[in-house]
This record gives structure tokens, C-alpha cells and sequence, in this order.
């Protein structure tokens, strides 16, 4: 999703139905705003919950009605966010899709920066304290406990060989 003149707001969901998508929009999108859509059949619900829904309908090579409604900024992010994929990375994991929208994002919100800023607000995110566990845990990859096992099981092969008490 993308407000116009605004942020995007990009994740991986399991699946296009109205069923998953719908929760996410009145979860983000306030109550009563103006939606612009392509002519999926899932978008229909928007204006049964209580959004303003104008759409283009791509399938008849419309792009652009009435000169504001299009969908033309989001197939920019995502039209961007393949051309990164594709050319760099070539190919990316289920496990860590949602972090490469996670940095096309940031990249895509603050692409009106100048590289002091983006350093700066970067900068001032990464300014904590961390200490390994805090980083596994926002891996979807590894989990903690194995860490903790694998730590001790190091640890006492450590003693073993070293004889330490």
C-alpha cells in the first residue's frame, strides 16, 4: 500500500485473498478513505467495509482514469523491488523476503533524503545496545534456544579439553 503523497507499507502475506488482505487494510487504512485499485476481485469488499473504492481496469489497457486514479506509484515500488531482486540478489529466500521489502521500503520512504539524513536516521536506529541473543532473535532463522544449546555443548567440550573446573 502507498498514501499518496506518503509512505509505503510493504509485507509478504500468505495469500491475495480477501480474507488476509482485508484485515491489513482496515488495520492500516482509516475508515472511509479514498482507495485506488486495479480491478481485482478482492478489491470489491473494499467499498462493503466502508472504503471509497475507484479502480482502473488494466485487463482493458486502461492505466489512468480522470487523471488521479491509477495505481501507477505502487507498481513503481514494486516494479523497483523486482528490478533490485533481479538484478542483484538474482533470487531471495522465503525465510528473509520480508526483510529485502523491509529495506526497499526504507529505501523507497526516504528516497528524498539527502545521505546525511539517511545516516543520521539510521545512525540514531542502530545507536543501542546489542548483544547476540537480541540479534537472534530477530532472525526467523535461528532460534534462541538452539543458540543457548549449541553454546553449551561448545562450552563444555571447552572445559573438557582445557580441564577447566
Amino acid at each position: 500500500m502507498i498514501q499518496r503523497g506518503g509512505n509505503v507499507v510493504a509485507m509478504k502475506v500468505d495469500d491475495t485473498k480477501g480474507a488476509t488482505l482485508m484485515p491489513i487494510v482496515s488495520q492500516l487504512v482509516e475508515s472511509g478513505a479514498t482507495t485506488y485499485t486495479d480491478e481485482a476481485n478482492i478489491y470489491h469488499k473494499l467499498s462493503e467495509n466502508g472504503y471509497e473504492h475507484l479502480f482502473v481496469n488494466h485487463s482493458q489497457r486502461e492505466y489512468v482514469r480522470a487523471n488521479d486514479i491509477h495505481t501507477n506509484r505502487i507498481e513503481g515500488f514494486w516494479a523497483h523491488f523486482k528490478r533490485v531482486i533481479f538484478s542483484t540478489n538474482h533470487c531471495v529466500s522465503k525465510d528473509y523476503v520480508q526483510r529485502y521489502i523491509d529495506e526497499q521500503t526504507y529505501r523507497w520512504n526516504t528516497r528524498k533524503w539527502s545521505a546525511s539524513q539517511r545516516f543520521e536516521d539510521m545512525f540514531k536506529k542502530a545507536a543501542k545496545s546489542f548483544d547476540y541473543t537480541d540479534v537472534l532473535s530477530l532472525s526467523s532463522v535461528v532460534s534462541i534456544e538452539r543458540f543457548y544449546a549449541q553454546r553449551a555443548k561448545y562450552y563444555s567440550m571447552w572445559k573438557e579439553q582445557y580441564k577447566v573446573a
